[in-house]
Parts: structure tokens; sequence; C-alpha cells
């Protein structure tokens, strides 16, 4: 599946990774300055040689000339989203290379644009729902993050691997077991490389599954919540409100085109 829309300058993509193989996957060197997002499953990327575990809770900036290799330990059939920038919008917009955290308001922005160019939309709002997205990403002028060690950004990587490998089911005592450290220790160090608390990243990991699955079809949410990890139905439809902003039937409609 591949769908493209064009704003002008900047190019829509819309499809499904094609790599099937869970090993480590060469591709070519980067072509053109993207803007990549997962919209649902989760896979192991190393862009210029480092290594991270996204999933839909990433965004990831590139330019022409990145080195990127893909595997997929989960398996595969991953969607993504891809802004394709001209040199002139690449220049203009001046973004931060690498491997970000994406937002609750950027996802949601983003898997709007995608159901309304579905739906049919010009040149003109498409291309003003990309800058709206593209402003607020990291740009080079901001103040570089302190160097990370390179164990930290393994143990948080291995962390998200490990949550999304068990469904979201695990606690932060059987996460901690499982990788040979504290609870403390693991808790300090993925807030320190991921920004966030992993309270806060399973959340947001969930809900984002849950957003794809709605966007394909799925009506049983029950089935949802148990599928996530959640306590129940009731504890599943308040955590997506809080991080999606409304109900998952309305999401529903609104995304499905």
């Amino acid at each position: 599946m591949l769908n493209v829309w064009c704003a002008g300058g900047p190019v829509l993509i819309e499809g499904r990774c094609p790599v099937e193989r869970r090993g480590w996957v060469d591709g070519p060197p980067q072509r053109h300055h993207r803007v990549m997002v997962v919209r649902s499953g989760a896979f192991l990327r190393r862009l210029n040689g480092v290594e991270a575990f996204v999933d839909s809770t990433s965004v990831c900036v590139v330019r022409p000339g990145d080195e990127m290799q893909v595997a997929h330990p989960l398996g595969c059939g991953d969607l993504f989203t891809i802004l394709e920038l001209s040199e002139r919008d690449a220049h203009e917009w001046d973004l931060r290379r690498g491997e970000f955290t994406l937002s609750d308001e950027l996802d949601m922005l983003h898997r709007r644009m995608v159901s309304a160019a579905r739906r049919g939309i010009d040149e003109f709002e498409l291309a003003e729902r990309m800058a709206a997205i593209l402003g607020r990403l990291p740009t080079q002028s901001e103040r570089n993050q302190p160097e990370l060690r390179s164990s930290h950004r393994r143990l948080a990587a291995e962390a998200t691997e490990l949550l999304a490998l068990e469904h979201f089911g695990l606690g932060l005592d059987g996460i901690a077991g499982r990788l040979n450290c504290s609870p403390h220790h693991l808790s300090r160090v993925f807030h320190h490389v991921m920004g966030q608390t992993l309270t806060a990243y399973r959340n947001r990991a969930r809900v984002r599954q849950v957003l794809s699955d709605l966007e394909q079809g799925e009506r049983r949410l029950r089935d949802l919540a148990a599928r996530y990890g959640f306590a129940d139905q009731a504890h599943m439809i308040r955590v997506v409100r809080r991080h999606a902003g409304d109900s998952p039937g309305t999401l529903q409609k609104m995304l499905r085109a």
C-alpha cells in the first residue's frame, strides 16, 4: 500500500514498510529530507550508527546522505507516514536530524491530516496542515540535548521493546526484573533518555495502537482494552480521552476516510 499526495513543494506519503526480515536490512543512503512517523507497529532503526527502538510515539527526521537500517524483531507490517521536503523547504524549516518523541498533539495533527488527504483536500489545505506539524518539530537553532550514554539509550530501547512484546502488560518491577536492573534505576534512566516517564510512554504508546485499530475499523472496545493491557474498557476510554482529546467512538468517525 502506498498513497502519495502533493502539496506544491512538500509531499505526503502513506504506506506500509516493505521489509519482511527480522534481522537488519540495509537501505541506500537517504535521497530526500524526510519527516518519518510510525502510525502502527514497532521496529529497530539504526540512523547513522545510532540504534533506537521506534514505534508510534516517535518521529524521525533524516537528511540526504543519512544511512538507515531497520530490523523487525517483533514482526513486520508497520504503517508509516512520511513528509518529504524539497531542498528549499528543508532550508526554510531547518529541522534537527534524529529521533524525537511524538507528542499527543502532533500525533493527532498527523492522523487528521492523513484522514483529510484520503477524503480529498486541495494542495493549499494540505500544505497548511503539513506546516502546522513541521512548525512544532525541533530545529537546528534550538539547544542540543546533553550527550547520552550508549548504555542508557540501550536500556531505554530494551524497555520499550519489552513493553511492546508483552502488549503493555508488564509493570515497572516486571520490566526491571527482566532487564536485570532496579526499578528506580530504570525509571530514572528512561526519563532521562526519553524525556517522559515510563508510565506516560506506556499510555501514549498503547493509545496510538488503539487509534490505529479504530482507524482500521475495530469496534469492540472491550477487546481493545484487553489487547493493550488496560484494566477494563472504562479505563481505556479515560486514557484515550486524556491523550487524544475525545472518546474512541468519536475518534473512529473522525479518522476513518
